[in-house]
């Protein structure tokens, strides 16, 4: 495999079902040490539905190079500045493929073109198949690619425009590229987290505030016994009185080397994070983004279903309303569907931070969390329904391990988890275990340590408070 030049493929996402396989041979090579770049039609503001080695490299034909406006001249770019690289067409029924094989071939004789239907190729690849894909796909006929004449350059009036304006507004949506992180970086988020969860528990036994594990870190104790292996944070319940004692003394409580922002600004929770460390989202928060663990209050919900629909639907408008206005605006195009939301992006921005953030407040807490029978945790991931449950489900907290140590879990954690996870014993297929999208993190201090040094330290704040 050392003797491989760089591999380029190209298809029209990996986020579809029939994309895991190509996703799955792009990790194999990545895990040989190959350098691989996939070239895909846009990066999108999301985060790849199939998890991605770490070392892959991406381009889009939705970045933005001077005189470039069409598929065919950005291919054409990506072609001229390669070493020589085995391009690797990923599409069954994409019409351009035979017009891209020859633009390829045309700007370098070194280059090699395969076709490679996706639709062949298992989520599970045996050891040895990379190469013997590879063999077989040289194999493979690229009908009429060599007869297939070079686009003539774009010479509309949209052309011009997009070659020399509409580039630098591409540039601006490519900063936006969530990112991979490494198992050790991973591992490193695990411990940093665990050490703030010692952090926190003292403060919370120290002044008898109630809280439990949740979410991922409840699943990771129910079937790891620590954290998920590829999850990077913890998360946290609380009943909104301690939540908001917690918020009242933590200044004075948290250690050197931590804190949690007074303001949460467009999160409907607060971050206890790690000093010194850095994260780059596209949310654009004020005050520090470092390492983080996530602490979600508990709110009541209304007794009545009529009650509950409007308190869901004001907490998913508000809760979006907030996002929306710490995001960057997305690429703008001719697009009616586009220039849409574009104007409404920036008609919410004009919304101040403050008015959006009470009115939020206002209506998680309309309902007393002491006096309500059903408590809900309105920031969740998982929708109204599935994170609101009986109180009796919290009450008197059962008890978990997690790194080692017996942590608080809600009563009724197992009905917690199969409402959330289904048949949670099971962990989901291997490119599907993503962390959280990041668009890069920098761990201060932590950044030249290693794992064992790290988790040295962990140990000895936890035998030392």
């Amino acid at each position: 495999m050392s003797d491989l030049p760089k591999l380029m493929f190209l298809s029209t996402d990996v986020r579809t079902p029939q994309k895991m396989g190509v996703t799955a041979l792009m990790n194999r090579f990545c895990g040989q040490g190959c350098d691989v770049t996939l070239i895909s039609d846009t990066f999108g503001s999301h985060q790849l539905n199939f998890k991605c080695d770490h070392r892959l490299k991406r381009l889009s034909f939705d970045m933005g190079v001077k005189n470039c406006s069409t598929r065919a001249e950005l291919l054409a770019h990506f072609a001229s500045q390669l070493p020589p690289s085995v391009f690797i067409l990923t599409d069954t029924d994409r019409a351009e493929y035979p017009e891209f094989a020859a633009i390829i071939k045309a700007k370098s004789d070194a280059h090699k073109v395969i076709y490679l239907p996706d639709e062949r190729l298992p989520a599970d690849l045996p050891e040895e198949a990379p190469e013997r894909i590879l063999a077989k796909a040289a194999q493979n006929a690229l009908p009429d690619w060599d007869k297939a004449k070079l686009p003539a350059p774009g010479r509309s009036l949209r052309d011009f425009v997009e070659k020399k304006f509409y580039y630098h507004e591409r540039q601006r949506a490519a900063k936006y590229i969530p990112i991979q992180m490494s198992p050790e970086q991973v591992r490193k988020a695990q411990l940093l987290a665990s050490k703030m969860l010692l952090a926190f528990e003292r403060i919370c036994q120290k002044h008898g505030l109630r809280y439990y594990i949740a979410a991922g870190s409840l699943l990771g104790a129910a079937r790891h016994g620590g954290p998920i292996p590829w999850d990077d944070d913890v998360d946290v319940t609380m009943p909104r009185p301690d939540y908001e004692k917690l918020i009242q003394i933590a200044q004075a409580e948290l250690p050197e080397g931590m804190v949690l922002p007074p303001d949460n600004f467009p999160y409907g929770f607060h971050r206890l994070q790690i000093r010194g460390t850095e994260i780059t989202r596209e949310i654009r928060q004020r005050g520090p983004h470092g390492m983080f663990m996530d602490i979600l209050p508990l709110d009541g919900a209304p007794p009545t279903q009529r009650q509950k629909k409007i308190h869901k639907l004001f907490n998913r408008i508000l809760l979006n309303s907030m996002n929306a206005k710490v995001r960057p605006l997305p690429l703008i195009t001719p697009a009616l569907s586009r220039v849409y939301e574009c104007v409404k992006r920036i008609i919410i921005k004009c919304v101040p931070r403050k008015l959006l953030f009470r009115l939020w407040k206002r209506n998680a807490t309309r309902y007393g969390t002491e006096t309500a029978r059903e408590w809900v945790c309105l920031p969740g991931l998982y929708g109204y329904e599935n994170e609101c449950f009986p109180k009796d489900y919290w009450g008197e907290p059962a008890y978990l391990c997690y790194e080692g140590r017996e942590v608080p879990v809600m009563r009724a954690w197992e009905n917690y988890l199969i409402l959330h996870y289904g048949d949670y014993m099971t962990p989901p297929p291997v490119l599907e275990r993503r962390t959280h999208p990041v668009l890069a993190i920098d761990f201060g201090k932590y950044e030249e340590m290693t794992v064992e040094e790290i988790r040295e330290e962990v140990e000895a704040y936890g035998r030392n408070p």
